[in-house]
């Protein structure tokens, strides 16, 4: 007796229902890493676990998406990754602005702090962009062997 637990129609919201409840996941501990090292003045070593599951989750679930060729559902726009890689680069920035300034009590001066974010923004920015570059060819080349493979 082979019979499925799910039909079809419930094993697409069952699957639907663990990717949200994954990024949601993903995105409070992400929340409770920053509000740690920022609110608390806290050490890395502190939130030290967390970041390895985050990290850990999130390389996982990069990982098999870009293994099913399921990263993008349509094609790569350089536009769309600038504009990710800026954002992110902005508030990585930011928040390592802040970061500092709290950590130093003020010590340091607005002048080197606004250099050192502006430095950060930009390697932020370059690393995301040659990111979702990657993981876009990367995603593209996996869809492009699976069509093949199903059109043989």
């Amino acid at each position: 007796m082979n019979k499925k637990f799910y039909d079809e129609r419930q094993q697409q919201d069952a699957d639907r229902n663990g990717r949200k409840a994954f990024e949601g996941t993903f995105f409070v501990l992400a929340a409770v890493i920053i509000a740690q090292m920022i609110l608390a003045q806290g050490d890395v070593r502190q939130v030290l676990g967390e970041t390895i599951a985050i990290l850990a989750g999130g390389g996982i679930y990069l990982g098999l998406i870009v293994k099913d060729g399921n990263l993008n559902r349509h094609t790569p726009r350089v536009m769309e990754n600038l504009i990710i890689s800026l954002s992110c680069g902005v508030f990585f920035a930011l928040l390592f602005i802040v970061t500092m300034y709290l950590k130093t009590a003020g010590r340091t001066s607005l002048q080197v702090l606004g250099i050192w974010g502006a430095g950060c923004m930009v390697l932020f920015f370059v690393l995301g962009m040659a990111v979702l570059t990657i993981l876009a060819k990367s995603a593209e080349r996996r869809q492009k062997k699976m069509e093949e493979k199903y059109d043989e």
